[in-house]
């Protein structure tokens, strides 16, 4: 899809059962984060991945291969309400090129048992 900048996850929990989702930050090499987003949905319908719903800033997908798992692709502002802790050397790396977020999108895996 693109290069895997960092990855964390994170465990909240719903209705007496924790959900971990898994959480990739990834750069798609694009000019600014609108053909950022179109290549990486681009890249998951390839694979399988049909969208769900979307805005202007983020793409729900599902795929029939992965019952129960939802895929979310969005910006790196999304890391703080998904309550994601990177690594401390991750998050400065971030820090240093908030330009180059423009070209990044994290995307969020979460499964739920069916």
């Amino acid at each position: 899809m693109g290069r895997v900048v960092t990855e964390t996850f994170t465990d909240p929990f719903y209705e007496r059962t924790v959900q971990v989702i898994e959480i990739l930050v990834i750069d798609m090499r694009a000019a600014g984060f609108p053909e950022a987003l179109d290549l990486a949905r681009d890249r998951l319908e390839r694979l399988g991945w049909y969208e769900v719903g979307s805005t202007d800033v983020s793409v729900q997908m599902e795929s029939s291969r992965w019952k129960g798992t939802t895929t979310t692709l969005g910006s790196v502002e999304d890391l703080d309400p998904l309550g994601a802790q990177l690594e401390p050397a991750a998050d400065e790396a971030l820090q240093a090129e908030p330009k180059r977020w423009a070209t990044y999108v994290v995307v969020s895996l979460s499964s739920v048992g069916e």
